[in-house]
């Protein structure tokens, strides 16, 4: 595309997008919206309050082809968490977004891939999620949760082809909220239950980086750890079978091995996408912030597991996260004061002190390669 001339697209597109503008009107102004709003200057002019209120009115259009590109420019320029904040604090997004959160889970819209792209954007934030999330009254959050889990967790959920593959990051980003955590992790719900399946699916990697990054934020929350490694949930094997190949262990190894992990097939593959693996890896590392976390992870031979991916892993950073989780794995138990490894306090200086070792290993990684 062309530089994009900013004065043109003040002057004759943004004025053409009208809610009352004629239907070819309006397809005209969005077609050329679309282009605009994949690049930073056209998103900067498309981000004007009045523009952001009136796409908003226009994604709930008579015409599809209208909803649908109105619903694509706020998918593109709401990627900007700049932007995404300022549309958050127009009075009329409450509004729109629990339409748009009622619109996802309507097994009838054939809108719905693109309103939950566009969730997924606008609530990557965990101050942006924190905003959406006070929009649910009290008394139906919980709902709200369930309804996002059930249609997330049933496949052909939405009647008209929607996949809704995307739903799964808006309930990542949602996840950053203590509450939502706290519903997720409700024993008598287990929703979370629900979840960790889709670690391992093979038809959609978004579904499983999604899923992956719900479970690693509800790993932040210690009190439930007892809860997740138990047979109720039995989290751990989840975790560690995308992360684990096709290597041999003796019989001694694979004993103490999760069952679901035991002689795995020579043909076993890795998780392909390094973010997720990365997702997974921290999750894991979360479980070991407390001393049950600890002891069952070490007990079920977790360190084979990261052994052997620490020999495949080709991500660097990925590398050094393997490294420290192996670290705590074969180290000593910490004091008695400080099992909970959540709650010490890292001083400032050291704080600092261990990311410059990570950056410094990191470049020394780089340098060998």
């Amino acid at each position: 595309m062309a530089d994009i001339d900013e004065k043109e697209l003040n002057s004759l597109v943004l004025p053409c997008l009208l809610p009352t503008a004629t239907l070819e009107v309006k397809k005209m102004a969005l077609d050329v919206g679309v282009s605009y709003s994949e690049h930073e200057v056209g998103k900067k002019v498309l981000s004007k309050s009045e523009t952001l209120k009136n796409l908003m009115v226009l994604t709930a259009d008579i015409y599809y082809e209208v909803s649908k590109q109105a619903i694509t420019i706020l998918i593109n320029i709401l990627a900007d968490t700049d932007i995404a904040e300022k549309f958050l604090k127009l009075q009329e997004a409450e509004a729109f977004g629990l339409k748009a959160f009622d619109k996802i889970t309507d097994r009838e819209f054939g809108l719905a891939d693109m309103m939950c792209m566009l969730l997924s954007n606008v609530s990557r934030t965990e101050q942006c999620a924190a905003i959406i999330t006070k929009w649910f009254p009290e008394d139906k959050i919980n709902s709200v949760v369930e309804k996002i889990v059930s249609a997330l967790v049933k496949l052909n959920y939405n009647k008209e082809g929607c996949c809704l593959h995307h739903l799964s990051l808006v309930l990542c980003n949602l996840s950053q909220v203590s509450q939502i955590r706290g519903i997720l992790l409700d024993k008598e719900r287990q929703l979370i239950t629900k979840l960790i399946p889709f670690l391992s699916f093979e038809k959609s990697s978004i579904r499983r980086k999604g899923c992956a990054g719900v479970i690693k934020n509800c790993c932040f929350d210690t009190s439930c750890h007892d809860w997740l490694i138990s047979n109720m949930v039995d989290i751990l094997p989840y975790l560690l079978l995308p992360l684990a190949g096709p290597e041999e262990f003796d019989d001694e190894d694979n004993a103490s091995l999760p069952l679901d992990l035991q002689y795995l097939s020579p043909d076993k593959t890795r998780e392909i996408d390094p973010e997720i693996r990365r997702t997974l890896i921290d999750a894991v590392f979360q479980l070991c912030a407390t001393q049950a976390g600890r002891t069952y992870i070490k007990e079920k031979n977790t360190y084979i597991i990261m052994r052997e991916l620490h020999k495949w892993e080709t991500d660097k950073a990925n590398d050094i996260a393997i490294q420290n989780l192996i670290d705590i794995l074969i180290g000593d138990e910490p004091a008695k004061e400080h099992e909970d490894l959540s709650k010490v306090v890292i001083p400032e200086n050291l704080e600092k002190q261990f990311s410059k070792e990570d950056e410094e290993d990191l470049k020394m990684i780089s340098d060998d390669s």
